[in-house]
């Protein structure tokens, strides 16, 4: 380690002089991913059991490469790298021509990162039934979506709620969310019926 000796190291010299030591590692990698277990779930931490105890990138790839994909679906890392909160992008988005009397649409940014010089944003749109009668065959139109959507199903004619919310009783709402870079995509009712 070289807090313990500063000298220079050659990898030979490191191989001649602590391979096959006894002591503990000199310098341990916190959060390493080694090769774990054997067929028969046995482990032995020695340093010239390689196949079990060596940290190599083809033990952490596939494992972070999961962690990546789960982080990027999430919105990202926001303790890694957020910017502030971008409040002008929270608005309601529907166009004056196109409001409903009888639904609400409201969109605001719930996170907001950098990667690779361009901001995204993680965007939570909610649709309330603002009636005193339930709503059915809800129909939504969005326009300018850059990123993925989850939260609706792709319909003939735009995007409808997941099967399991059939009608939307008066006061509910119904929730999705998308990420893309920019501003807000568009959203707006393209159809539904008050029963």
């Amino acid at each position: 380690s070289v807090r313990t000796d500063p000298s220079f190291v050659s990898c030979q010299e490191g191989y001649a002089s602590w391979y096959n030591k006894q002591a503990v590692n000199p310098n341990v990698l916190d959060g390493a991913i080694v090769g774990g277990p054997d067929e028969y779930d046995d482990f032995a931490d020695e340093r010239n059991n390689y196949e079990q105890t060596e940290a190599a990138t083809y033990n952490s790839a596939p494992l972070l490469g999961v962690l990546a994909r789960l982080a990027g679906a999430c919105g990202g890392l926001d303790e890694y790298q957020s910017l502030p909160q971008v409040a002008a992008a929270n608005r309601t988005s529907q166009p004056a021509h196109r409001r409903h009397p009888h639904l609400g649409i409201e969109q605001n940014v719930t996170r907001t990162w950098a990667v690779r010089r361009r901001t995204y944003h993680r965007y939570s749109v909610t649709v309330t039934n603002r009636s005193r009668k339930t709503v059915r065959g809800l129909h939504l139109g969005i326009s300018e979506l850059d990123g993925r959507l989850w939260g609706l199903d792709k319909a003939r004619y735009g995007y409808v709620p997941r099967r399991w919310l059939r009608a939307l009783r008066p006061g509910r709402s119904v929730r999705f969310g998308y990420v893309q870079p920019g501003p807000p995509a568009n959203v707006w009712v393209t159809g539904y019926k008050l029963v």
